[in-house]
């Protein structure tokens, strides 16, 4: 048992050393502890702040798209764990609190395209509103959260989700749509 602990603490030292050796110096914030698994994709890491023991696994694509002045990037709070296949892509402003627990293949998307009838969505603009998690959140795998949402604190997503609107805080949601299943209690 003790042997297991130590592998995993010299594990988790080793790959936050290679993060910070590889990455560090790129992103906007980096806290102690925090790093992400290669392989992964990221598109404008100096609009990445990372909290205090983040720890993103891999397959990660984190693409940031600074169109215009006011796009503030992606802002990741402490103790934030993130499975495998996360992606992210952020125009505006995409923040997780502290404590949140993300699954594996979790989508959030704060963009989208204004379709146009007769026009290739291509040449359309895009909309941005920003999303914010509340703190102890936690989203199932294969879920996705779209542009403009508020996630309230505490709330727990369940798996194969789409998160359109507003979560109450301390409240389960689930489906495609998701709808309101229960409150935490």
């Amino acid at each position: 048992m003790f042997i297991d602990k130590l592998f995993y603490r010299i594990f988790q030292l080793f790959s936050y050393l290679i993060f910070l050796l590889k990455w560090g110096f790129r992103l906007k914030k980096v806290g102690p502890g925090s790093y992400w698994i290669s392989p992964c994709r990221i598109v404008f890491p100096s609009f990445i702040s990372l909290g205090k023991n983040v720890v993103i696994l891999n397959s990660a694509r984190i693409e940031i798209n600074p169109l215009n002045k006011s796009c503030k990037g992606l802002n990741i709070g402490n103790g934030v764990n993130i499975g495998h296949n996360f992606f992210c892509s952020s125009f505006s402003h995409v923040e997780i609190k502290d404590g949140a627990l993300i699954s594996d293949n979790v989508a959030i998307i704060d963009n989208n395209h204004n379709h146009v009838r007769g026009e290739s969505s291509v040449k359309t603009n895009i909309n941005s509103k920003p999303i914010l998690i509340e703190k102890n959140v936690t989203i199932y795998r294969n879920s996705t959260i779209l542009a403009g949402v508020i996630i309230g604190e505490g709330s727990v997503i369940a798996a194969h989700s789409l998160i359109n609107k507003n979560v109450e805080p301390f409240s389960v949601v689930g489906g495609c749509p998701a709808k309101k299943i229960n409150d935490i209690k």
